[in-house]
């Protein structure tokens, strides 16, 4: 070959492996977006037990077709609080198999035979049905319906895949006869010059199945042989990790453990094999080692040592947890901002970037704790108002700004999900957050501006009349069932709940009008001071807006759990009397009983 072919061929193979690995990019992503509930209910679903752990991992990690996404989504778990060092260690090490299918999807091309249904199923023709297939169900047929397109992106990922591989193995195979091919592999068979080899070089890629592929390619030379890929595929499993190490800095403790895990499970792993290996070849000079590979063949021996290497380190799993903690060991650090990370750990933007379906779900937990944090701050405000006990507005205060810092991380954290492939359930629920938190911090607002009338009103040596008091208690109890139920409502994704907010709303709104017919005529009959009765009325409004707000969160959970029913506040009101004017009465009117202001 000339320099200009040699340099040609070259280019040619870049542009195919960029094609392979862009392949891989859409693909995964569209694995995700399909497989996305699915693996929400794989995590869910999982308990204490790490065989089943392995389970979710290889199968998750099959579905997504990139261990180093699951491992890092483990990360993200483990810093949220959702799952445990002892879960992460079965998911990452099942990773490590799931991940092995890419490989053995790439063997096909080593399907040989004239006949036309394995030449119409060979990789390099399939190919070309694929990114058709894939075209037509994103252009045409997944215009209004999201789950065609995202089929279609697996079916193009993977009909680029074949390309690229195509494009690769047919540039490698000019250059096969070149004197610094057969140097190259001569220099990677060396196995510490493999292993490292393997690992730099799926550093760089962020993908075990990307360099295995490669490797797999590089089989038309005719010299990738047990020798050379052995350490390649073992160097492989290391350099995975990188991208794992760098999402867990400045995650909390036990995230961190559960990076540091999954290195040393794979150092394990391949030190294990290095030494049985080449220590039993020393003995009984393995007649195989220099056996040329197909492409099947490298895909083999990647699934069989992950598999094995699952299988021998599993009852060491223990063992690896307690190293994993005596590297990142307890510390005052820790424990000192315990606190500051049980506030801020939910919300891990490691998700957002690697499963942004979960990172929804976790908007939506943060949410309900921002639910429970206003119900605090109500009852706290009530016990000012009924009981006078002024030295909690200190409190309430701060219970408010950490509403107010809820709210604008929740905003932010989900205007990042927004941003990436999210179906149009899953932004319909991201948008309908938003409101709630808007809702939410409002309550937080309502709730302060309470406390803050009783003070000015103790401060000016007034107060409310015992009547007065005795009015704000009712109404204020009935305001507290609407917030109660939009607690539960969020947590339990309960529309049942969210129903009755409505009817307690307009209970709420009757005691309103009832209160400040009342107060005119206390007012009248001078049973009550002008300060005491401004702070009254003040506090009747913000009681009044507290329930309005309720009614809106109410409305959002009912588009949370149908989420077709994006309609407007008022058509929905409307809809829900008209509808249900049997049920709204009935709960209507036993609000209006459980409220009443003439009970004795």
């Amino acid at each position: 070959m000339t320099l200009t072919d040699i340099i040609f061929s070259l280019l040619t193979m870049c542009g195919g492996a960029a094609l392979f690995l862009y392949g891989m990019h859409v693909m995964s992503g569209g694995l995700e977006k399909v497989a996305g509930d699915s693996m929400q209910r794989l995590i869910e679903n999982l308990t204490s037990n790490i065989i089943k752990g392995v389970l979710v991992g290889a199968a998750v990690t099959a579905l997504i077709q990139s261990s180093g996404a699951t491992t890092v989504m483990v990360v993200g778990f483990v810093n949220a609080g959702m799952m445990t060092l002892r879960q992460a260690s079965g998911i990452i090490m099942g990773a490590n198999i799931g991940t092995t299918a890419t490989a053995q999807i790439l063997s096909l091309s080593g399907i040989s035979g004239d006949t036309w249904y394995i030449r119409l199923f060979k990789p390099s023709t399939l190919a070309n049905f694929l990114l058709l297939a894939g075209i037509i169900l994103i252009m045409f047929l997944g215009k209004k319906n999201k789950k065609r397109a995202y089929v279609g992106e697996i079916i193009l990922g993977l009909g680029a895949i074949f390309i690229g591989m195509s494009i690769m193995t047919d540039s490698i195979s000019a250059m096969k006869d070149l004197p610094v091919m057969q140097t190259i592999f001569t220099g990677i068979s060396n196995p510490i010059l493999g292993i490292i080899a393997g690992t730099l070089i799926t550093a760089l890629l962020q993908s075990s199945s990307a360099s295995v592929g490669l490797l797999q390619a590089f089989t038309v030379t005719g010299l990738v042989t047990w020798s050379n890929a052995l350490p390649m595929i073992m160097g492989a499993n290391i350099g995975t990790c990188a991208v794992t190490i760098i999402s867990g800095a400045g995650a909390n403790k036990e995230a961190r453990r559960a990076s540091i895990l999954n290195l040393i499970y794979k150092i394990t792993g391949v030190v294990l094999c290095f030494v049985v290996m080449y220590g039993l070849d020393i003995f009984l000079h393995f007649s195989f080692w220099n056996t040329t590979l197909t492409t099947s063949g490298v895909a083999n021996i990647h699934t069989v040592f992950n598999i094995l290497s699952t299988i021998v380190l599993l009852p060491f799993c223990e063992l690896f947890i307690k190293v994993s903690c005596l590297i990142i060991p307890d510390g005052e650090k820790d424990s000192k901002s315990k606190k500051k990370d049980q506030a801020t750990t939910i919300l891990d933007e490691r998700l957002v970037i690697t499963f942004p379906a979960m990172a929804v779900k976790q908007a939506l937990n943060e949410v309900v704790t921002m639910a429970e944090t206003a119900l605090k701050g109500y009852d706290m405000t009530m016990r000012v108002v009924e009981n006078n006990e002024i030295d909690l507005i200190d409190e309430v205060k701060s219970i408010e700004k950490d509403i107010d810092k809820q709210e604008s991380n929740i905003s932010q954290y989900v205007t990042k999900i927004v941003a990436q492939h999210l179906t149009t359930s899953e932004k319909h629920t991201a948008t309908t957050i938003l409101h709630v938190v808007t809702d939410l911090e409002r309550v937080g607002d309502h709730v302060l501006n309470i406390c803050y009338c009783i003070r000015d009103m103790h401060e000016a040596g007034s107060a409310i009349s015992p009547e007065g008091l005795d009015e704000l208690h009712i109404m204020g109890s009935a305001v507290r069932e609407s917030l109660e139920l939009a607690v539960e409502g969020l947590k339990y994704s309960d529309a049942g709940r969210a129903m009755r907010i409505q009817p307690c709303e307009a209970v709420v709104d009757e005691l309103r009008d009832t209160l400040k017919d009342r107060h005119v005529e206390r007012l009248v009959e001078s049973n009550c001071s002008v300060r005491g009765g401004i702070t009254f009325l003040d506090i009747v409004n913000n009681l009044e807006r507290i329930s309005d707000h309720c009614s809106n969160v109410g409305i959002s959970i009912g588009q949370l759990v149908n989420v077709d029913s994006n309609i407007d506040a008022h058509k929905y009101v409307k809809h829900l009397r008209q509808q249900n004017s049997d049920l709204f009465d009935a709960l209507t009117s036993e609000y209006r009983n459980r409220f009443s202001l003439n009970a004795e």
